[in-house]
């Protein structure tokens, strides 16, 4: 359980590692930027990577669904005709 927790913190460093630098390169965050901008700014981009990721997530599932739809609607034995 401790090493799930320690890969968990650091994947949590990661991102915010990661906002920072992005929230700088941006202009977001500059030398005149108080704790309070930067912590907002942070939790906003996590809320922005969260809801990408679920987007991203929720694409990938729809298209499997369709998939398995069109491959079900493809290989379905079809009726004999009556004459």
């Amino acid at each position: 359980m401790g090493t799930i927790l320690k890969y968990l913190f650091y994947i949590a460093v990661i991102i915010v590692v990661f906002l920072l630098g992005k929230g700088i390169y941006d202009g977001q965050i500059t030398r005149d930027s108080t704790v309070a901008e930067v912590g907002t700014n942070i939790a906003d981009g996590t809320g922005q990577l969260i809801d990408d990721t679920r987007r991203a997530i929720n694409k990938e599932k729809d298209q499997i669904r369709r998939g398995r739809t069109e491959e079900n609607t493809d290989s379905a034995p079809t009726a004999p005709e009556q004459s």
